[in-house]
């Protein structure tokens, strides 16, 4: 069985948490569950630039970060893919 995952961005800060706000994270999902999520480290008060870690099942990037958004997506995105591949393996 071949699951779809697409990606969805985090919906806005609004009011006063929109002022300190940085670039929207993404959810991995399939319509029903959520396999992971992509989040910037730092912020807007102590960091000029934002770096991106994702976390999935029992996996967090949080100590080794990605320089761009994309590049976190694709390697959540091909953990995710593993990980859902060896569970079907297993179930058969």
């Amino acid at each position: 069985m071949t699951t779809r995952l697409r990606w969805k961005k985090n919906p806005r800060e609004t009011g006063l948490r929109r002022i300190f706000s940085g670039p929207r994270g993404s959810k991995l999902h399939d319509g029903t569950k959520e396999y992971a999520r992509v989040q910037t480290l730092g912020s807007r008060v102590t960091s000029p630039r934002w770096l991106w870690f994702w976390v999935a099942f029992d996996k967090n990037t949080c100590n080794e970060p990605c320089e761009e958004e994309a590049e976190a997506k694709a390697q959540a995105m091909a953990f995710v893919k593993k990980r859902l591949a060896e569970a079907s393996e297993q179930s058969k």
